[in-house]
């Protein structure tokens, strides 16, 4: 079972610590909005193919396309797709800034 992005209350009731700030993600309430905007997936929809799948005995259950990503990554690159999901994390956040700053001079 790899649930991807499914929208729930799951993210918003943990609990963190500042260690995260070490891999350069954010804490606190800012962390759980910007978390948010990735749960796309519907929670009674993705419990429908849970249910198919443990139904149809289905080896794997992949939910949402984050969750296809990261198993396609994983299989990949087996022993380092961490490092290769990190690296991804790390440019996309160097895109996401170079938008920011494009927008903010166009107005």
């Amino acid at each position: 079972m790899h649930p991807g992005g499914i929208k729930t209350n799951i993210a918003n009731s943990a609990r963190g610590n500042d260690s995260i700030s070490d891999l350069g993600m954010r804490s606190g309430r800012k962390a759980i909005s910007s978390f948010n905007k990735f749960l796309k997936f519907d929670a009674s929809e993705a419990a429908w193919i849970i249910l198919q799948a443990a139904a149809t005995q289905q080896p794997r259950c992949l939910i949402g396309n984050d969750a296809k990503m990261i198993d396609a990554v994983q299989r990949l690159f087996p022993s380092r797709y961490g490092q290769v999901l990190n690296n991804i994390n790390k440019i996309s956040r160097k895109l996401k800034g170079k938008k920011r700053s494009k927008t903010a001079a166009t107005k």
